[in-house]
């Protein structure tokens, strides 16, 4: 069998199929912070639909950006936004190939039921914004993620988006497939940069 690898930018390659995201997702982290601290937070992934769903582990070692688009949003008093750090392009190859899922790189939600990411797993946001100096700072998180499909070819072949799931158990593969698409967008946070 040969297997087709389709690879297509995460916003195209699904957009959720409901209105409501079928997860709620809520941030914390510090109150105050000082220049040189680690700005670490927490994120709560809240299944908020009727059915189980498949999320990514916290504890996978599979690159998360391939199902999961983090972004991080930091606005002043104001509401302008910060610059980033980043100065000039961001290189990405899209040429590389889908990872292949494993049961490990999938938490199974229940209706009602959470899962907490950490820093490990969100990063610094402080790393990526240019804080233009002390004062009151909205911070908030946007999810976006990419279940994977399977769809077949005509000639026996297999088409994937967004990663293959050929490898997990016939139990978590169903639910993950299942899984709607989903984009969401966190509280808004406020930090004092002292």
């Amino acid at each position: 069998m040969v297997i087709a690898a389709l690879a297509v930018p995460l916003y195209q390659a699904q957009t959720p199929t409901s209105s409501s995201p079928p997860v709620e997702l809520a941030i914390s982290g510090p109150k105050i912070l000082h220049r040189g601290d680690k700005l670490w937070f927490s994120a709560t992934l809240t299944n908020r639909s009727g059915a189980t769903i498949a999320v990514p582990s916290p504890s996978s070692k599979l690159f998360w950006w391939y199902t999961l688009e983090v972004g991080w949003e930091i606005t002043d008093k104001r509401g302008r936004r910060l610059a980033s750090k980043q100065a000039g392009e961001v290189r990405f190859d899209n040429m590389i190939g889908m990872p292949t899922f494993h049961d490990s790189d999938f938490v199974l939600l229940k209706a009602g039921e959470k899962i907490e990411y950490n820093h490990d797993n969100l990063g610094d946001p402080s790393d990526l914004f240019l804080f233009p100096g002390n004062g009151l700072y909205y911070i908030s998180l946007t999810w976006h993620f990419c279940t994977p499909t399977e769809k077949p070819l005509p000639n026996n072949a297999t088409a994937y988006t967004c990663g293959i799931a050929q490898a997990l158990s016939p139990s978590i593969k169903e639910i993950l497939l299942a899984t709607p698409s989903f984009h969401v967008r966190s509280n808004v946070w406020d930090v004092n940069l002292k």
